[in-house]
C-alpha cells in the first residue's frame, strides 16, 4: 500500500511550520523538545509531517526507545502532534508512523474540547458528534488540507496580480539580498571573500588587521598582503572544521588577529634582515675604500 503523506498535509509553508512550532516551543516543557524538534525537522518535504519508526526516532536523537515513547506520548496527550497508525500489508503488523504537527490554533482547539468533555462526561460527548479526539484531528487535517487546495485554485485564477506579485517579492528579496563592497576595505578582497562572509565580517575584520599596522609604517601592498594572509588562513581553518572535523573556531576575530599578527611579524623581519644587509654592505665599500682616495676626498673637503 502506498502512503500519500500530502493527503495530511498541515501548513501552506516550512516558514508557517516554523511559526507555530516556536510559539510551541513556550509551552512544551524543555525534556520533551528534542524529539518535538526532531519531528519537526523531518516535517519539510511535506509540510508538518513526518513518518518515522520509534526506533528510528531513538537512534536520531541518542535517546532509549522506551524514552520516546513516553515523550511522543506526552506530546500526542497536549495535542502538540497528531499520531496516525500505519499497517504494513505484505508483512503484516503495524508500520511507521504518521506524525502530524499540530497549529497553535488546532490545539487550542483541541484543549477546549478535551476540557468540555471532562466537564460534560466523555461517554455522553462521543454520542453526540460521534467522533473521538483522534477522529476530529484527521477531520482538522482534511479540512486543512482542502482549504489549502482551494487556495491554489483561487490564485490559477488571478493569474496577472499574482504573478505582479510574485515580481513583487522576488523584486524586494533582491533588495534585501543586494551586497555593496564596504568603503574601507578595497575591491579585490571584497570579491574574493564575499562569497564567505558577511560584508559586516569582512569590513570588522579588514579593520581589525589594518589597525594593528598603524605603527609600523607599511605600504598599501604590504597591507594588503597581510589581509589575505589572514582570510585565507580563516577560511582554511574553518574549511578543516566543517570537511574534516577538526575543532571549531570559537572567534573568527581573534582567530584572524592572531593570523594578521604572525604575518606582521614575518614582513618586519623581512625588513630588519634587509636593513642589516644593506648596512653590512655600506661598511664593506668603505672598509674597501684606499686611504690615500679617503686623504684626497677630505682634503678636498676641508680645503
Amino acid at each position: 500500500m502506498t502512503i500519500n503523506l500530502s493527503e495530511y498535509r498541515a501548513f501552506s509553508s516550512v516558514r508557517e511550520m516554523d511559526h507555530h512550532a516556536q510559539q510551541h516551543q513556550k509551552s512544551i516543557k524543555p525534556i520533551y523538545f528534542d524529539v518535538y524538534n526532531l519531528l519537526k525537522q523531518h516535517s519539510c518535504v511535506v509540510t508538518g509531517v513526518s513518518y518515522l519508526k520509534n526506533r528510528t526516532i531513538a537512534e536520531l536523537s541518542g535517546k532509549s526507545l522506551s524514552t520516546v515513547k513516553d515523550h511522543i506520548k506526552y506530546l500526542i496527550d497536549n495535542f502538540f502532534i497528531t499520531k496516525v497508525n500505519t499497517m504494513r500489508v505484505i508483512k503484516g503488523g503495524k508500520g511507521a508512523n504518521i506524525y502530524i504537527i499540530n497549529s497553535v490554533d488546532r490545539r487550542n482547539e483541541l484543549l477546549d474540547e478535551k476540557n468540555r468533555l471532562s466537564q460534560t462526561g466523555y461517554r455522553n460527548a462521543s454520542k453526540k458528534d460521534g467522533k473521538t479526539l483522534s477522529q476530529q484531528a484527521m477531520a482538522y487535517v482534511k479540512i486543512k488540507k482542502e482549504t489549502i487546495f482551494f487556495k491554489a485554485i483561487k490564485n490559477s485564477f488571478t493569474v496577472t496580480g499574482s504573478r505582479k506579485h510574485k515580481a513583487l517579492i522576488s523584486r524586494i528579496n533582491k533588495i534585501m539580498d543586494f551586497r555593496a563592497c564596504p568603503d574601507n576595505v578595497p575591491y579585490d578582497i571584497y570579491m574574493s571573500y564575499s562569497a564567505f562572509l558577511s560584508d559586516k565580517q569582512i569590513a570588522t575584520l579588514y579593520s581589525m588587521i589594518v589597525a594593528q599596522t598603524e605603527d609600523c609604517n607599511l605600504t598599501g601592498e604590504e597591507i594588503n598582503d597581510i589581509a589575505e594572509y589572514a582570510f585565507k588562513g580563516l577560511l582554511l581553518a574553518m574549511r578543516r572544521h566543517y570537511k574534516d572535523g577538526a575543532a571549531p573556531i570559537k572567534n573568527m576575530f581573534s582567530y584572524t588577529r592572531k593570523i594578521a599578527r604572525k604575518k606582521l611579524v614575518e614582513i618586519m623581519d623581512e625588513r630588519t634582515c634587509c636593513n642589516n644587509l644593506d648596512l653590512s654592505a655600506a661598511m664593506e665599500k668603505w672598509a674597501n675604500t684606499s686611504l690615500p682616495k679617503l686623504h684626497e676626498g677630505l682634503a678636498d673637503y676641508v680645503y
